[in-house]
């Protein structure tokens, strides 16, 4: 599954980086901080 990460906390971004490093069937393929 790709998934895109978008959130305006880098603590909550660096969780979610972590909780889906285990599990191989999961790529994060974009990150974005701000709507902007």
């Amino acid at each position: 599954m790709k998934i895109a990460i978008v959130n305006d906390m880098p603590m909550a971004i660096e969780a979610l980086r972590r909780a889906l490093a285990f599990e191989p069937a999961h790529q994060i393929i974009w990150v974005a901080s701000n709507g902007a």
